[in-house]
């Protein structure tokens, strides 16, 4: 199942955001917005971030580890859990004129069954994080 976020328009540049999303320590004020949405980070570092969250009722502990970095155009990570193991990338286009736009995609494999009960979750949470990714600050 792919799961991909409709476009979200940024002020800042491709570099800037890039800068900050391929480091994880960057998205300390990311903390907040998280836990708004029952989303808890317990460990962090430039590579790895691990999270306990609440999904569908249910308590979640993941990591999120940068799997790649694509200098000012992509970062992919890995989401590692057991139930929910999944790729998800952040891409960066320049605009025209100033700015950028992000789309945030999913990669899973979920059996049929699953796929059908969490489809519509995920694609909530992807938008969500696309939309967050639009609102931060990338200057600081």
């Amino acid at each position: 199942m792919t799961i991909q976020s409709q476009p979200v328009a940024s002020t800042y540049s491709c570099e800037a955001i890039y800068r900050k999303i391929s480091d994880l320590t960057n998205l300390e004020e990311l903390h907040q917005l998280l836990e708004e949405k029952q989303v808890k980070v317990s460990s962090l570092s430039s590579d790895r971030c691990e999270i306990q969250a609440q999904v569908m009722k249910f308590s979640a502990d993941l990591a999120l580890v940068v799997s790649e970095r694509i200098p000012t155009e992509e970062v992919r990570y890995q989401i590692e859990h057991d139930m929910l193991p999944a790729k998800v990338s952040i891409r960066l286009t320049p605009q025209e004129s100033e700015g950028s736009t992000l789309v945030v995609s999913m990669e899973a494999k979920l059996n049929p069954f699953i796929a059908g009960m969490v489809q519509p979750r995920l694609e909530e949470a992807v938008q969500y994080i696309a939309n967050m990714l639009g609102q931060i600050r990338y200057d600081a």
